[in-house]
């Protein structure tokens, strides 16, 4: 019987879904941290469930050709990436082969034509993170805990919140008082500062801290409210300029972001002349981008400061062909079913679309469905559904959104079946 805390020899065979290792003792499928595909050694068992354990490797008799040393020195505590361990050519190889794997087994696809995967630069990518603060430690959570990891640098976050985390580090020292609970920084053009606080009175020390330490904060604010400057920063795509309010979301991979609402755009322009339905829209960035390519857009997004910041955008840009509505995808669609649409984008979250919007979507009855997904699992479930009654999966599109993490979005391209 195995037992935690002992070690036993294994090699690793593959990885999960997370980037972990796989092996087996005794029949017994074992996931290992930072294991990757024919790794041999001593693994030491951390964890026992009744199908599966999980450990780390403690001593190695062969490493993988995939392994590197992590560029990170607090990659081996700190949650917030999965794969530095592995060369980059072979964590792009290991998303493909996890959304082919999803695509085969819950979608029972087997000849679909899943494009290389597109992908820009590997570190300081990020435009966004938020930082968790515990008394005058400053970092993100330890994997798999609420223990933090004080940081000073991290190689995945655009240089410039590298410098304000710097600063911040010497604020919470000063000022904290175990009154913070997390700061999120955004970086466009101009910054963007979100402070959650136990103290609604930290304003003014607050803002002369940061407008005297930082340059070009356009946003500051405290608890949702804001403290100083606008409530939004501002981010270009081409020639349009989009409002982002702290709550919004919005890609944290600027360049990756464009290369995968050009390919949205190809997929889309097959069909000339239409009538775009835009759900889970956001701040209306793809609506708007296909605006010129459609006879009219409609935009349904239920998160309400989202959907302000999307009818901004329309003014601001000068769109005259796109309208949004504010509410959850399955109601609102009940609204538009006897509306004529030709296609239908999609970019749910996570957890993909629900069986109603789904049922709904299939009434609809589009010629053309782009669906976008962060998860192949859910996008896999969502496919089979479609494809179960009317709709041909043409093409998935792969993106590296987030290097160094188990995670990769797609683009899917389904038409109507004749």
């Amino acid at each position: 019987m195995m037992e935690i805390n002992e070690k036993y020899k294994v090699k690793i065979t593959g990885q999960e879904n997370s980037g972990q290792g796989v092996s087996k003792i005794d029949d017994m499928i074992v996931f290992v941290e930072n294991g990757l595909p024919d790794d041999e050694g001593e693994v030491l068992i951390t964890e026992i469930k009744k199908n599966y354990a999980r450990g780390r490797m403690v001593s190695f008799n062969q490493t993988s050709s995939s392994k590197q040393e992590a560029p990170c020195p607090f990659y081996n505590e700190c949650g917030g990436c999965d794969l530095q361990h592995q060369l980059y050519k072979d964590q792009l190889a290991f998303k493909e082969d996890k959304i082919k794997t999803a695509l085969t087994r819950i979608g029972g696809f087997n000849n679909v034509l899943i494009n290389k995967i597109i992908f820009d630069e590997q570190f300081y990518y990020r435009n966004k993170v938020t930082l968790k603060v515990d008394g005058e430690q400053l970092g993100f959570y330890k994997r798999n805990t609420n223990e933090i990891v004080e940081i000073d640098n991290c190689i995945i976050s655009n240089e410039k919140i590298n410098e304000i985390i710097k600063m911040l580090k010497t604020f919470v020292r000063h000022y904290n008082k175990n009154n913070f609970k997390s700061i999120m920084i955004r970086y466009s053009d101009a910054l963007m500062i979100s402070v959650d606080s136990r103290n609604d009175k930290l304003s003014s020390e607050l803002v002369a801290f940061l407008i005297n330490k930082i340059s070009n904060i356009k946003s500051i604010s405290l608890n949702n409210k804001i403290i100083y400057g606008e409530n939004y920063i501002e981010e270009k795509i081409d020639n349009l300029t989009f409002k982002l309010s702290p709550t919004s979301f919005y890609q944290v991979n600027i360049n990756v972001m464009k290369k995968l609402y050009c390919k949205t755009i190809e997929y889309v322009t097959k069909i000339e002349n239409k009538t775009i339905l835009d759900l889970y829209c956001g701040i209306g960035t793809i609506s708007i981008l296909l605006a010129n390519h459609a006879k009219s857009v409609v935009g349904i997004e239920m998160v309400k400061s989202a959907v302000d910041n999307a009818i901004d955008n329309l003014a601001i840009n000068g769109i005259n062909n796109v309208m949004f509505i504010h509410g959850k995808v399955e109601k609102s669609l009940d609204l538009l079913e006897e509306e004529t649409v030709d296609t239908i984008v999609m970019d749910p979250p996570r957890n993909g679309v629900d069986k109603k919007t789904l049922d709904t979507i299939i009434k609809i009855n589009p010629q053309q469905i782009v669906y976008i997904s962060c998860n192949p699992a859910t996008l896999a479930r969502d496919l089979k559904i479609l494809s179960e009654h009317k709709y041909e999966l043409v093409e998935v599109t792969p993106f590296d959104m987030f290097p160094q993490t188990n995670h990769v979005e797609c683009v899917v391209l389904l038409y109507k079946k004749s």
